[in-house]
């Protein structure tokens, strides 16, 4: 009796310490800042997604029916197209834990282990979603986990004497890999607004709200304790909620519940339903950190501050007056397009609100009415929406670049220009790509750790229990082969190397499959790696920067062609074939569709060459009927 009251005294405990830390983080988060312009942090967020979606109430414009016209979510979508045009690359350098030495080729088949992990969870869509994210809200947190869904079946195992089919129970992985998930900002709980850095917080709190049959699904078979959760029983029953979640209110009471998933500074986990704990161990994943990366637009200033600045606040300014100008000119507009009557007692006119055009009206006295008319929109109208959306381009940070560049005078711009435009434009841009960058890095250590620690055990097991050789197999497409130059196929195999001779067996049979590839034309390098190697290098993952931003296909062709004007000034005797190879590349065009065909020589186009085999001593060539073919006029042997 006594260690059951000790059991259920230190559950009552630790409940009250999460309870703590979740009102504490409710305290920070309803908090009013200067950094938010004295709003907390939801009024901040909601007011950031009422602008990019195109809601101008807070303008109070004194006219009917004002019209958003979307220039937030425009220049947002531009800037997307800039600095995520690619998933941001990564360099993985492995060197070992004992001797310090680098492993070129363990840090190749971690390489591939990842872009798997990332083609699988289609990190590219995911990078694009962060990074509008970001420029949105100003701070995007991103819980990064590892899924292993298994499930038993039945299957074909065989057929008896009599005829009947014998089954067999088999485990079947449904899915399996890395995923990333973006938090709603509030839901993440904080200890401390002033602490810049995720992983130095003394604790995180992540809420999820959700249907009460979904967790049940999830929750009731691996923690006993979930029959003693109630839906709608919540600790906080009124509070701030974001713009889109506001219309869930009158359901949620009944319908869901709150999970809170709770991390410690000292790395343990709980995961609590409606105040009931399901779960209390250390965090489950080898490093040891909190699985959440942060990744910020821009800083609000030189102080210490959890979250960013949007860009959509930096821009809040100019995008309201060009909404109040843009409204401006409709109303400009529809009352230039319909006149309005002055008149002196008439009672014709008393119930007539507007004049129609084509309509016919009597009056009794002309004399009386007087029409007025306002003028339309003109150039200069049109002239200041162009200088504000210039404006908004630039204080976003947001140049068009120099591909798109023109002269004053209309023509397009000199190479040099255009390169000195592009360089001024990555600038610009380079400066939140950095903060991109930084929390790409943050999120891909976190998701390398989970790969190597998960990929460790056994795809499957074997009938006797005991563990299998080969743990895992990985197949990765479109990867750049160890020569640099040749893309094709990657194949690695996570082994157990303490059996050294099915360890060299397998090596063997790596090098049979690679050559059957190559009989098929395919391009395939196929690798083993220990489970032992995997957990004995550290692995060093560093950005190569500004690879998320894609260059016009426009201005590589310029670049590439001062490139071959220059060499061939330089050297003439260069491979003109090979720079026109580059230059299709690039611009994707086979030119060899429009070489004219090759031509054979004529009798009178031998004679030369007889002479000149005749002076050498060589015996001259007869004239046939079919004479041999010479190199044919290639277009490009004159370039």
């Amino acid at each position: 009796m006594d260690i059951h009251n000790s059991f259920q005294k230190k559950k009552q405990e630790t409940r009250d310490k999460i309870l703590s830390f979740y009102n504490k983080g409710l305290e920070v988060q309803n908090t009013d800042y200067k950094f938010f312009s004295n709003k907390n942090l939801v009024e901040y967020k909601n007011d950031m997604t009422r602008r990019l979606n195109g809601d101008i109430s807070h303008l109070n414009l004194d006219m009917e029916n004002p019209t958003s016209f979307p220039i937030v979510r425009k220049i947002l979508k531009s800037y997307i197209s800039k600095v995520a045009s690619n998933p941001v690359e990564m360099v993985v350098k492995s060197y070992n834990v004992n001797s310090g030495i680098y492993n070129k080729n363990v840090a190749d088949s971690i390489k591939t282990l990842l872009e798997w992990a990332n083609a699988t969870s289609n990190q590219k869509k995911a990078f694009t979603l962060k990074a509008f994210q970001v420029a949105a809200e100003g701070t995007v947190v991103e819980f990064e986990g590892f899924h292993d869904v298994r499930v038993k079946r039945k299957v074909f195992d065989s057929i008896d004497d009599k005829g009947k089919v014998i089954t067999k129970n088999e485990e079947h992985i449904l899915e399996r890999g890395c995923y990333t998930s973006i938090r709603n900002l509030e839901d993440i709980l904080i200890s401390n607004p002033f602490e810049e850095d995720i992983q130095k917080q003394a604790w995180i709190i992540d809420r999820e709200i959700v249907e009460y049959e979904v967790a049940k699904k999830y929750y009731a078979d691996k923690y006993p304790d979930f029959k003693d959760v109630e839906p709608g029983n919540y600790w906080e029953m009124s509070r701030d909620i974001s713009y889109y979640r506001e219309d869930l209110l009158p359901v949620i009471e009944s319908d869901f519940i709150e999970l809170l998933h709770c991390y410690t500074i000292d790395g343990m986990y709980y995961l609590m339903a409606n105040g009931v704990i399901l779960y209390e161990n250390v965090i489950p994943y080898r490093h040891n950190k909190y699985p959440y990366s942060k990744t910020i637009h821009d800083v609000f200033s030189g102080s210490p501050f959890f979250y960013g600045r949007s860009m959509v606040e930096q821009i809040a300014g100019i995008t309201d007056a060009y909404q109040i100008h843009y409204n401006l000119m409709i109303q400009k507009q529809h009352m230039s397009a319909n006149q309005f009557i002055i008149t002196e007692n008439d009672e014709d006119f008393f119930e007539i609100d507007s004049i129609k055009m084509g309509g016919v009206y009597q009056v009794k006295d002309i004399n009386k009415i007087k029409i007025e008319k306002f003028n339309g929109i003109d150039n200069s109208d049109i002239a200041m929406l162009g200088r504000m959306d210039n404006d908004i381009e630039q204080l976003a940070g947001n140049p068009a670049g120099g591909a798109n560049a023109m002269t004053p005078g209309g023509g397009r711009v000199l190479l040099q220009q255009t390169l000195q435009l592009q360089e001024e434009a990555m600038k610009q841009i380079g400066y939140s790509i950095k903060y991109l960058e930084d929390g790409e890095r943050d999120r891909t250590e976190l998701r390398l750790s989970n790969l190597i620690q998960f990929l460790s055990i056994p795809e499957k097991k074997t009938d006797n229990g005991l563990i299998p050789l080969v743990y895992n197999t990985i197949r990765q497409e479109n990867q750049r082969l160890s020569d640099g130059k040749t893309i094709g196929m990657k194949i690695v195999k996570i082994v157990d190397n303490r059996a050294s001779k099915q360890y060299n067996d397998i090596v063997e049979q790596l090098d049979l499959e690679e050559a059957s590839f190559a009989e098929a034309g395919v391009n395939v390098e196929a690798d083993a790696i220990s489970v032992q190697d995997l957990n004995q290098f550290q692995n060093i993952v560093t950005v190569i920067p500004k690879s998320s931003y894609e260059s016009t296909q426009s201005l590589e062709m310029q670049k590439w062609m001062q490139y071959m004007q220059t060499r061939l000034a330089i050297m003439p005797e260069s491979n003109k074939q090979e720079l026109l190879a580059e230059l299709d590349k690039i611009m994707d065009v086979d030119s060899d569709r429009f070489n004219p065909p090759q031509q054979p020589l004529t009798a009178q186009g031998l004679a030369p060459l007889q002479q000149a085999m005749a002076q050498e001593g060589a015996e001259p060539m007869q004239e046939t009927s079919q004479p041999a073919a010479a190199p044919g006029g290639n277009i490009n042997a004159s370039f």
